[in-house]
């Protein structure tokens, strides 16, 4: 347990210090109120790429023993967790129970629609705020602050308390809609991503466009807002001209590391299988997005190259298909 006389009173708290986590939260130094970054992670470890940071140096940063610390000290809480059970579990057995009044959360983690209603419904009632806020752009968009936020806020006001956090660690901040809007656009973003860097053929990302637009739009979010975050997240030609899967083609990005680091199959394999839940829910048969689940289950399960970066899905279908 720590001391209240450890933390000033200007604390921020990020919570999931993972790939992502560990790279976009001393960002948050670029605001000049905040004098101290309050950090927990289940792996103690992984501070040390945050404190390492160069926007770190000469700043206060406390790393918690548990999430309950965290919010005990600080009223702005970012939380960066791998899926939806975590964040769960993480809210409701650390966060819920020692939140304080006039609390903002905000979520970046990719998760289901249903699970950042049902925290916002339960914070609310404890007089906090709580914003759906996942994130594109990969790891170097997150040590630079260049990610791009799909928010989900239930008024233009509340988004922009939001924004106002979140303008540290990004290039854009996109309004998306009420709670769960942000986690529908993101995952229309990934099925596009999960399926074009298999087939980047301009025909293909086509067809992936069309399945993600008809099934953001279903679920509530406004075409020209959902048309507007690909095209400046990963839903464009991302993958090929930022994110190339082929070795040797671009510098400083997995796939020029023999694809370690980044964002990992088994996630992206996760959010495919969320985006499947999600079509499902609005009666949508996504058979590009179906193909792509079935092309990483392979490469996850029968591969066992889960923890490759996703873009290592052109080195899982080299070793699975034949040669001539």
């Amino acid at each position: 347990m720590l001391r209240a006389s450890q933390f000033r009173r200007e604390a921020f708290g990020f919570i999931g210090l993972g790939q992502m986590g560990a790279r976009m939260a001393p960002n948050i130094f670029k605001d000049a109120s905040i004098d101290e970054l309050i950090v927990y992670d289940v792996a103690p470890d992984a501070a040390k790429t945050v404190i390492s940071n160069p926007l770190s140096q000469g700043k206060k940063i406390t790393v918690a023993t548990s999430p309950a610390d965290v919010v005990k000290h600080s009223k702005k809480v970012l939380t960066m967790l791998p899926n939806g059970k975590i964040v769960s579990d993480v809210y409701k057995t650390h966060l819920i129970p020692n939140t304080q009044a006039k609390t903002i959360f905000i979520d970046s983690s990719t998760i289901d629609t249903q699970t950042p209603k049902d925290l916002a419904a339960v914070l609310r009632s404890k007089d906090a705020l709580f914003f759906d806020a996942p994130v594109s752009g990969g790891v170097n968009a997150a040590a630079a602050g260049i990610l791009t936020f799909m928010v989900g806020a239930p008024t233009a006001e509340q988004f922009q308390i939001a924004e106002a956090i979140l303008k540290n660690f990004a290039k854009s901040v996109v309004h998306c809609g009420d709670i769960g809007s942000g986690q529908v656009a993101k995952l229309c973003n990934n099925l596009i991503l999960g399926q074009v860097v298999q087939q980047p053929h301009p025909w293909s990302a086509h067809g992936r466009r069309v399945e993600a637009m008809l099934m953001g739009t279903r679920l509530g979010v406004d075409p020209k807002t959902l048309a507007g975050i690909f095209n400046t997240s990963t839903g464009r030609c991302w993958s090929s001209d930022t994110y190339n899967p082929f070795p040797g083609v671009l510098p400083n990005i997995p796939s020029a590391n023999e694809y370690k680091g980044g964002f990992g199959s088994s996630l992206m394999l996760k959010d495919l299988g969320l985006a499947l839940d999600a079509a499902k829910s609005v009666n949508l048969s996504a058979k590009g997005a179906q193909t792509a689940h079935d092309v990483y289950t392979s490469m996850v399960k029968d591969s066992n190259m889960g923890s490759l970066d996703f873009s290592g899905v052109l080195k899982h279908l080299d070793t699975t298909s034949p040669k001539k």
